[in-house]
């Protein structure tokens, strides 16, 4: 049996989750709880809420949910371990260290490793000259190398692979981390990065994931080396200098490059709001990252034909993502540290005042292609730029784009319309046409659990009773225990056997039942994640509690348990009705007397300890 994580039950005992998720949410106050525009799923309306109280967030919205660790991970795309670690770092809660030469693979902090990687290139650059040259030669002083943490692989095989062996890091984490490459018929490893600098690439978080590397041999085919894809690092879903950037781009937008030394340049000249790709085009997942801080994004590239390519897949990328991006194309031959150089920061922020609308640019750049002026080039324009407005979700930002393309092209808003409406319904996937109903079919289809509203009201009664939840007007004053210990280890689980459908709620029951027993001391939070380890499961459980509030009063919820027990009660008498009536077979008269039975035996007997102390109401 795995031994309790400490670290966690400390993180959710003292992390204030509205103050950690109110750094990347507006929240406002409402009915105890507080409420945002979800930071996960594009929406107008706040569905998203967090209850300081229970330690959870959720969004009715896409159903997300958990606790402050399940943020953490989902708003920086962090592993569990390095959420954990993050938070413990910042409530000062001691974590256990784990590098050392006798540890296993799986106790070894992989930042850590990354952290000694990334000293160990700092180090190297210090005494190689070459290389602080070339750094010089490109503008660069001794503050700006500290500042982004730049390094030097040197060129020897295994200096790195050696380094950190001597460190206790054994040889499969440095592989699994793409530090490292096995030899092919050899013992030992060879450095993945060998004679090049070295630029850090880190997370949201400032962690060190992986590494790019120039060369400085004219003759390298591969002028620029990234580091391989591994648990910590994805090209695709990271982007340079963010964790340096992420205040600016709140306040001032996203500016979007290249190259690691272009978004270099551009901070150290004042524009802290710059980030880049990794040798690689944009990607959703950088969309979706980057939408979590601002709704403004300039693209900077190089004026040259690949810059514009790039530019243009990336204005398609935005549109479908349903975001709006600016475009600026440096002059021809330059890239953004050439012109920031050469002209200054006030001219490249002339620039970016002036970016392009990103459909104007691109459909400035089809227009370019072809001739509007004649018949066959209108046709060829209107067609190249029917995928891009096909693409646009929103209704009406699209008319007000055919409007634009009308206008340029001569041709009638309508007859734009008419034809975009054709492209749309061309993409859109025809349904195959449903098979016939069989009585296979029917038999195989599986109803929805009549019992589903009130197993889920019986969830949040439960929750309430073991302390995992409170109405808002009864936190000053003592919870009362609605079940009894009868109820709890006898009746309730007797009676929930006979209602289970194998649903979720079915299985979080089974879990809450086991609550009493689950540290009462412990936070609310703390005993949901104990209750509770995988995500999903805890996300339908805090979805349950937050769908319908509990009364505000004793008495209110005296009576909700009453009439909830009744419930249950009521429907497995009927249940076992029916089981009787099917199985008299040939003899329905002997049926019938078992059912007469069955009733009066259930109004003379009340189950025992069904509902604690008799209603004082009387049936009319």
């Amino acid at each position: 049996m795995a031994g309790i994580d400490r670290v966690k039950e400390q993180i959710l005992e003292k992390a204030d989750i509205a103050e950690i998720v109110s750094q990347y949410v507006h929240l406002q106050p409402k009915s105890g709880r507080l409420f945002g525009l979800c930071p996960f799923h594009k929406e107008k309306t706040p569905s998203f809420t967090v209850n300081p109280e229970r330690g959870f967030f959720h969004c009715f919205g896409c159903g997300k949910g958990g606790n402050v660790i399940d943020f953490v991970m989902e708003m920086e795309t962090l592993t569990y371990a390095e959420a954990r670690r993050v938070l413990a770092e910042r409530l000062g809660i001691p974590i256990p260290k784990t590098l050392g030469p006798k540890r296993q693979h799986e106790d070894v902090d992989r930042y850590q490793v990354m952290e000694l990687a990334a000293n160990f290139y700092a180090k190297r650059l210090q005494t190689a000259p070459k290389a602080l040259e070339y750094l010089h030669s490109r503008g660069l002083n001794k503050e700006d190398i500290q500042r982004f943490g730049l390094g030097y692989a040197p060129p020897e095989w295994d200096t790195l692979y050696q380094a950190l062996k001597q460190r206790g890091v054994p040889e499969t984490v440095q592989v699994e981390l793409g530090l490292v490459i096995p030899r092919k018929e050899h013992a030992g490893c060879l450095d993945r990065f060998r004679g090049r600098i070295l630029f850090p690439i880190r997370n949201t978080l400032g962690r060190v994931i992986a590494f790019g590397g120039r060369t400085l041999d004219p003759k390298e085919p591969a002028k620029y080396l990234n580091s391989n894809d591994t648990p910590l690092f994805n090209k695709s879903k990271v982007l340079y200098l963010l964790d340096q950037a992420k205040e600016s781009v709140k306040e001032r937008g996203a500016v979007l490059v290249e190259g690691y030394m272009d978004a270099i340049s551009l901070h150290r000249h004042g524009f802290k709001q710059t980030v880049a790709t990794l040798g690689t085009a944009l990607t959703k997942d950088h969309l979706a990252i980057l939408r979590r801080y601002t709704k403004s994004f300039t693209l900077l590239y190089d004026g040259d034909e690949a810059g514009i390519r790039a530019a243009m897949r990336g204005v398609e990328l935005f549109m479908q993502s349903s975001l709006a991006a600016r475009v600026v194309l440096l002059p021809s031959g330059l890239d953004p540290d050439d012109f920031v150089k050469a002209q200054g920061a006030d001219a490249l922020q002339e620039l970016l005042d002036s970016a392009l609308d990103g459909f104007d640019f691109y459909m400035r750049q089809i227009v370019k292609r072809h001739d509007p002026a004649t018949t066959q080039g209108k046709l060829e324009i209107v067609e190249a730029m029917l995928p891009l407005l096909a693409s646009v979700k929103e209704a009406f930002i699209r008319a007000d784009y055919i409007r634009q393309l009308a206008l340029r092209v001569g041709s009638s808003v309508p007859q734009l319309e008419a034809s975009v409406q054709k492209k749309l319904a061309a993409s859109t996937p025809v349904a195959p046409p449903a098979a016939k109903t069989t009585v296979t079919m029917v038999k195989t289809n599986q109803p929805a659990d009549p019992m589903a509203a009130v197993k889920e009201t019986l969830v949040r009664l439960l929750a309430y009773h073991h302390g995992l939840i409170t109405p808002e007007d009864q936190r000053s004053r003592p919870r009362i225990d609605l079940f009894t210990g009868e109820q709890l280890t006898a009746w309730l689980p007797a009676q929930l056997r006979e209602l289970n459908e194998q649903s979720a709620v079915d299985r979080i029951l089974e879990k809450i039942l086991l609550c009493q027993d689950n540290a009462p001391a412990a936070s609310p939070a703390a005993r949901m994640e104990m209750l509770f380890p995988e995500l999903e499961e805890r996300r339908r459980f805090i979805a349950i509690l937050e769908a319908e509030p509990l009364p505000r009063t004793e008495d209110d919820l005296r009576r909700m348990h009453q009439r909830l027990m009744q419930e249950i009660q009521q429907e497995i008498i009927q249940r076992q009705q029916q089981k009787i009536i099917q199985n008299g077979g040939q003899n329905p008269l002997q049926a019938l007397q078992a059912v007469n039975e069955l009733l009066l035996s259930s109004r003379r007997e009340k189950e025992p300890g069904l509902i604690r102390g008799e209603s004082d109401e009387k049936e009319p």
